[in-house]
């Protein structure tokens, strides 16, 4: 499964690498960013441009979407630990929680400067979800019941943006380094 940022579109590829479905998201332009999975077996991708979270159900038979606060710019998505679909907030400096079960946002948490800027989300092995910081060079983390604490890079100055789990347990992430498109 992908989103297409620029054509506001989701699809996705067969094993075999063609394209085997894509639609259009509900609303023109919206910047999809992210796309992630949910214990409700829909996909759940964050529209940063139009401050919203669509929902695909069906293999495109339904979408929904539900708006955010203005401002919100959501990025980063994912499936939390404890079956929340959790994301970031890039324009409010939040992590957000959303349950699938009402298709709504349960919980915002604030990070621990507002212009941190968090993009992209991890569950790391310890059960919390580990964030990068764009505006501040820092890793986040948050626990599921909204703990958060930050880790500040070894090098300034890189716009961070991707972070993953790796199967040790250890976190990677990317560093776009200065000048980067946020």
């Amino acid at each position: 499964w992908y989103v297409a940022n620029g054509s506001s579109r989701v699809g996705y590829q067969s094993i075999s690498g063609g394209v085997a479905g894509e639609t259009s998201v509900p609303t023109a332009n919206s910047g999809p960013w992210g796309i992630a999975t949910a214990p409700d077996n829909n996909l759940y991708y964050t529209e940063s441009a139009v401050d919203k979270i669509g929902r695909i159900a069906n293999l495109f038979s339904a979408q929904s979407e539900i708006s955010l606060t203005t401002g919100t710019q959501p990025e980063g998505i994912i499936r939390g630990p404890d079956g929340n679909v959790w994301f970031a907030e890039f324009g409010r400096g939040n992590i957000g929680r959303l349950s699938p079960s009402s298709f709504s946002v349960t919980g915002e948490f604030p990070t621990l400067t507002p212009s941190s800027q968090p993009t992209a989300l991890t569950v790391g092995n310890d059960g919390a979800l580990w964030f990068t910081e764009n505006g501040l060079d820092k890793i986040g983390r948050i626990t599921t019941g909204g703990t958060v604490s930050e880790y500040a890079s070894p090098v300034t100055g890189l716009g961070l943006r991707g972070i993953g789990t790796a199967p040790d347990g250890s976190l990677w992430f990317a560093e776009p380094g200065t000048g980067a498109n946020p």
